[in-house]
């Protein structure tokens, strides 16, 4: 009896496939893009909405004007966590940083240039994150691995600007 030979679909010596042939089966085919471009829009959409809800108290949380005043914010998150609202914290500078990154989570939602609108958004969301350390919670730092997860999604298309409906 001896060894197994693939001949055509069927395996000599009867039986099933060996385990490892079956598992590269299942990680390695061909799947659709359309989930991971569904949970890009589901993640888009919650963007916007925590940045809609963050441009309420936009003053009290990220200017000099809030809680956290001067080098505070700075001194509060130590050497290691960067965030370029540490730095700006006049009123205008701040709501041009959030409505920049409002166009880039419109767009990144509506997959233009999806993975650079995914990393620009992760750095946009990581920059309120580490200006705001004392109000970080377990929804944020989940939201923002997410994002991070999502520049590297092969979703390629899939409900997209980009998507075109196919030729009749």
């Amino acid at each position: 009896v001896g060894r197994r030979v693939r001949l055509g679909k069927r395996w000599r010596g009867g039986g099933r496939r060996p385990p490892g042939r079956a598992g590269g089966t299942f990680w390695f085919r061909p799947v659709s893009a359309r989930p991971l471009g569904a949970f890009r829009l589901i993640r888009g959409v919650v963007a916007l909405t925590q940045l809609g809800m963050l441009a309420i108290d936009l003053d009290y949380w990220l200017t000099d004007r809030g809680i956290l005043m001067g080098t505070e914010a700075a001194e509060l998150a130590g050497p290691w966590r960067f965030s370029p609202l540490q730095y700006v914290q006049d009123p205008a500078s701040v709501r041009a940083f959030v409505a920049g990154t409002v166009v880039v989570a419109a767009l990144f939602t509506l997959a233009w240039r999806a993975r650079f609108m995914g990393a620009l958004l992760s750095f946009g969301m990581l920059a309120f994150h580490l200006r705001n350390i004392p109000t970080n919670c377990v929804p944020d730092t989940l939201l923002l691995h997410l994002l991070v997860y999502l520049i590297l999604r092969p979703c390629r298309a899939a409900y997209s600007l980009h998507a075109r409906p196919p030729s009749p």
